[in-house]
């Protein structure tokens, strides 16, 4: 798996094809991000994102590759888009969740239509890119492609021959589609500056999580990602406003607001938080706990039958890591994690018995 600045890099890369730009949300998202490779993959989709041009520029159609094509293909869809499926495909549904700011059904939604999408308009353009081959039907169809813009014009007409057609329909199953095409594009070495700014953020934690992907302009840093269910009932000539104040990944009061009674409301709000993923194994008395994405968390022994109840285990290298006194008894240990987020993870109860240390 690559390091968190080469995966940011390749995402800002992916959404922007823009080298310096790239570079510039790269830095920013590591320093962010720290060492947590979710927390800097999207600390890199909100920074590209914040950079995509409103109308990025034409590229040049004249002796693309069908790499080069692809990549001019997504070019005209949402930076959005690309910057899910570029996710998608860097990490697990967990993940990209997290990097999202989303639930995980929420983030396999958005991937699936951004991908149907993809497919639907795009790979028929990159089918007339590549020709007709024997059809003679789809020939009549195919313009003299001088620009992008007429591939895109001619792939509604394509992709309705495509599905009657049974040679075309296995040319198209047998197709690299644009998504494939798009995640084989070179990248770029990873710029020094990203490098070290990467290596400064591994000794500092890590900033709140950005807004998530569905969030509004207007919302804030740090938001926490909400699902808000609303039923009013309301008598004719009254009006209802909803307010909401939050605290990071939590949300602090609500309250609802009106301008004339309301016969019946209910409001229900609730917090969408990633659990945290943690193991812990024992060697011995040494107890070794890891915290996946190395998210910097409070992680805390726990025992029954020896002396004292709990201990703080203090990060040394890449695992949390202590020693259980040496005892007489069995020890029943379990470990706790809790992350800035607040998501709190525990260990299975496990035994230590007397003279294994």
């Amino acid at each position: 798996m690559p390091e968190p600045a080469e995966a940011v890099w390749g995402h800002c890369v992916a959404v922007l094809r823009d080298g310096t730009v790239a570079a510039d949300a790269a830095e920013a998202a590591v320093r962010r991000g720290g060492r947590s490779r979710s927390l800097a993959l999207a600390h890199a989709r909100y920074q590209a994102l914040l950079r995509t041009p409103t109308a990025p520029p034409g590229p040049d159609f004249d002796g693309l590759d069908p790499i080069g094509l692809a990549l001019a293909l997504s070019a005209t869809r949402p930076a959005e888009e690309r910057a899910v499926l570029d996710l998608e495909g860097r990490v697990d549904r967990g993940r990209l969740a997290r990097a999202l700011g989303v639930a995980p059904a929420r983030a396999a939604a958005l991937a699936t239509e951004a991908a149907a999408t993809w497919e639907r308009e795009l790979d028929p353009a990159l089918l007339a890119w590549l020709g007709p081959g024997d059809c003679h039907e789809l020939a009549e169809l195919l313009p003299s492609a001088e620009r992008l813009e007429d591939l895109l014009d001619a792939a509604p007409a394509v992709a309705a021959h495509v599905a009657g057609c049974e040679a075309c329909s296995d040319r198209r199953r047998a197709m690299v589609t644009v998504k494939a095409l798009v995640a084989q594009a070179p990248l770029p070495p990873l710029p020094a500056r990203v490098r070290a700014a990467a290596g400064a953020a591994r000794f500092r934690l890590p900033a709140s999580a950005p807004p998530p992907l569905d969030a509004g302009p207007g919302q804030r840093r740090g938001l926490a990602v909400l699902a808000v269910v609303v039923g009013v009932v309301l008598a004719a000539g009254t009006t209802t406003g909803l307010v909401i104040w939050r605290n990071h990944r939590r949300v602090s009061a609500v309250a609802a607001v009106a301008t004339a009674p309301i016969p019946a409301s209910t409001v229900v709000v609730s917090t969408t938080v990633v659990p945290l993923e943690l193991a812990a194994n024992a060697q011995g008395c040494a107890v070794q706990a890891q915290v996946v994405d190395d998210i910097d968390a409070t992680v805390v022994l726990h025992w029954r039958g020896g002396s004292g109840p709990e201990q703080a285990v203090p990060l040394i290298g890449p695992a949390y890591k202590t020693i259980l006194a040496p005892t007489t008894v069995p020890v029943t240990w379990w470990v706790t994690a809790t992350d800035q987020r607040g998501a709190q993870a525990r260990t299975p109860d496990a035994v230590v018995t007397p003279g294994a240390c």
